[in-house]
């Protein structure tokens, strides 16, 4: 495999300030799906993709089911990028496919075999919508790689453990979004990256598993708590939820949370202070 070098530009790291406020929000709906849901994403639109093992359910807001997907062949669904409706990505990490999707969820002919370009251990994917591409984090060449439905390799950071000299880089997910590349990692933070995979600012938001980028806003959910960062002010919001959720995403002013018995839904309004 010839990867492209491309030199990483070290700009500057970022902490957070420190400043806090709180919001409040109301339940206004609750739904149940017919599976148990391992993980869910939501849309620009605030369609719910609901994934149970090999399984993607997809629903409306008001939980309506509107299409499914499955695929016994390649085993668990690993990752699910849904920024692009009319192209999630369906990552099978096991078989280091990557399987994409229209907006009704029918799987199209262009699959992605990682194996071909010796990508055996990627640890997470995201959608290009700048041209169909995908990126991904490979654990073995420690790097950042952008592939076409080709196979071709079209960008690559280098040895991120030498030139961040982070030798235990963990990535949890990678995001593409306002002509950025946000990865959430393990122990460092959230690292951004250029389109050229050139890399600009670390945040320090820790623990970002489920990492969500809305217009300015960075946005997290772990141990119970939503924290939102906007990047243009650097004002922190701590939202504490009077029950426990296994997972939360944020859509435009609403909550949607899974509940801890993994099939219903609780849909939640911002209110007024």
């Amino acid at each position: 495999m010839t990867l492209i070098k491309v030199p990483l530009l070290f700009v500057f790291a970022f902490t957070v300030a420190y400043s806090y406020s709180q919001s409040s929000f109301k339940l206004v709906s609750s739904f149940s799906v017919p599976a148990n849901v391992n993980f869910f994403e939501v849309d620009q639109i605030g369609n719910i993709y609901c994934v149970n093992k090999n399984e993607i359910i997809k629903v409306n807001p008001k939980g309506t089911i509107l299409y499914r997907y499955s695929n016994m062949t390649y085993g668990t669904i690993t990752e699910l990028d849904v920024n692009n409706s009319l192209r999630p990505l369906v990552f099978y990490k096991e078989q280091s496919k990557i399987v994409v999707l229209d907006n009704t969820l029918s799987a199209q002919d262009n699959f992605i075999n990682l194996a071909e370009l010796n990508l055996y251990n990627t640890k997470t994917i995201a959608n290009s919508n700048l041209d169909n591409g995908v990126w991904l984090y490979d654990l073995d060449f420690k790097q950042i790689i952008k592939v076409n439905t080709k196979l071709e390799v079209i960008q690559e950071s280098g040895n991120l453990a030498v030139l961040l000299n982070k030798e235990n880089l963990q990535p949890n997910c990678l995001i593409e979004k306002n002509g950025r590349l946000y990865m959430s990692t393990k122990s460092d933070g959230v690292l951004i990256f250029d389109l050229y995979c050139s890399y600009l600012q670390s945040l320090n938001i820790q623990e970002a598993k489920a990492l969500q980028i809305n217009e300015e806003f960075i946005i997290t959910y772990n141990e119970g708590s939503l924290f939102s960062y906007n990047s243009i002010s650097h004002e922190e919001i701590h939202i504490n939820f009077p029950k426990k959720y296994l997972n939360v995403k944020k859509h435009k002013n609403s909550i949607i949370a899974l509940n801890e018995d993994t099939i219903t839904f609780d849909v939640l309004i911002e209110t007024s202070p």
